[in-house]
């Protein structure tokens, strides 16, 4: 998967803290902007067509994001009338928010397309609905 272990997230954003300033350091907000941009990059130029593999590969994307998405750390996430404690940092959270943000803004811009096949567009509008849903169902509370 795209990251499985939250730990790892850790470790980049604490690599930042512990680099000599002036040196690089790979940051989480680095990886998100590299993997969305190849994973999405039909959404770069004119789209008219997705193929099957790679719609599978955006779908999976998209699938790993919103699982890291709504597990949110030192919050209570109500979910199925269940709650429960999850590990992600909150920075990831906001980076995976801003991942969907700029993504709808090319999905919008894609499916105004009159070129567009419609296995794409069923594709691309699926996506959007799925991240919307998202978005607006977040519910969290704080723990006490």
């Amino acid at each position: 998967g795209l990251c499985n272990s939250p730990s790892t997230f850790q470790r980049m954003m604490n690599n930042d803290l512990q680099m000599p300033q002036g040196e690089l350091n790979y940051t989480p907000a680095e990886m998100f902007q590299s993997i969305s941009g190849n994973i999405w990059s039909e959404l770069k130029g004119k789209t008219s067509t997705i193929n099957i593999m790679r719609r599978n590969l955006q779908s999976n994307y998209t699938n790993q994001l919103i699982r890291l998405y709504t597990e949110t750390p030192a919050y209570m996430v109500w979910s199925n009338g269940r709650q429960s404690e999850s590990r992600v940092p909150p920075h990831i959270r906001s980076l995976i928010r801003l991942e969907f943000t700029e993504l709808l803004a090319k999905i919008n811009n894609a499916v105004k397309s009159k070129d567009i096949d419609r296995d794409t567009r069923a594709h691309l509008e699926e996506t959007k609905a799925r991240i919307d849903k998202v978005l607006s169902a977040s519910y969290i509370l704080p723990l006490k």
